[in-house]
């Protein structure tokens, strides 16, 4: 069963029980003011976990699910859950990610304590459209690009940030101080395989992509 409702406000909560369901769409339509929070917690899927809202923001907690596709927000927290990926070429499902994540215009971004493992593309793909405060820590980076047609896969994707993320870059020392220092936090307080090589695809893994 799939589940889908547009309907929710600031101060709501979606609480999914741990029923399980197949993909499931939870829309914030009414959730615009920036001290509105939407929270979607207990949500067990076979397929996507869809959250979008249109301010405010946006807490995930305690789901288990393939992939995740959050957006809206100025500020977003994915704490304590599991991606467990599609493990297959589904570039056009989620764009392959496990999370893919567009927050709105200048954004706080706080992902903690997750499992991310059998992603096609990256683990964390984040689109964004202007300056960010990221914080990635906990999190138990397992297995990613296993699409046979894409390689250089990342564990953490960013792109269109105007602080973080260069439009034009050939190497390390080409990013900001507050990206390198973003690189290194991520680095030493989350966990990757010892080995890049041995989590399979047929590209190189990598652990970042700016």
């Amino acid at each position: 069963k799939a589940f889908f409702s547009q309907e929710f406000a600031g101060g709501n909560v979606f609480d999914g029980e741990n029923a399980t369901f197949a993909d499931v769409q939870v829309l914030g339509n009414y959730c615009t003011d920036a001290d509105d929070v939407f929270t979607v917690k207990n949500v067990s899927s076979n397929g996507k976990l869809t959250v979008g809202v249109s301010g405010g923001t946006i807490v995930i907690d305690n789901c288990n699910v393939k992939a995740m596709r959050i957006s809206g927000a100025s500020k977003i927290i994915v704490k304590n859950s599991t991606i467990n990926g599609y493990g297959e070429n589904r570039n056009g499902d989620n764009g392959g990610y496990g999370m893919y994540i567009i927050p709105a215009g200048n954004y706080e971004l706080s992902v903690l304590n997750n499992t991310i493992n059998n992603c096609d593309m990256h683990c964390i793909a984040v689109q964004a459209n202007g300056a960010g405060a990221v914080e990635v820590k906990g999190n138990d980076f397992k297995a990613w690009g296993s699409a046979t047609n894409k390689t250089e896969r990342a564990a953490f994707k960013i792109w269109g940030d105007t602080v973080l993320a260069p439009t034009n870059m050939s190497s390390y020392n080409d990013l900001g101080n507050e990206a390198k220092a973003l690189v290194a936090d991520i680095l030493a307080n989350n966990t990757f395989p010892a080995d890049l090589t041995a989590i399979g695809g047929t590209g190189t893994q990598v652990i970042f992509d700016f």
